[in-house]
């Protein structure tokens, strides 16, 4: 699933879930754990998992809070 349906949603993760937490969470650190597993650490893809749930809910609360501004 993270390879498949799911892969479009990995590239700018990271930057995505920096900008929508305020700073409370690292780019850097979250693309160098996505590109753990991509590179053999399938050991994480709960965790890359919760991250794309994470960046797919943060997004809809701002595109909410936008809309009611």
């Amino acid at each position: 699933w993270l390879d498949g349906d799911l892969a479009p949603r990995l590239p700018g993760i990271g930057t995505r879930l920096a900008s929508e937490s305020r700073g409370m969470l690292s780019a850097a650190a979250i693309d160098a754990f996505v590109d753990a597993w991509r590179h053999g650490g399938k050991r994480y893809a709960e965790q890359v998992l919760q991250l794309v749930l994470l960046d797919a809910s943060l997004g809809q609360l701002a595109s909410l809070s936008s809309a009611a501004e």
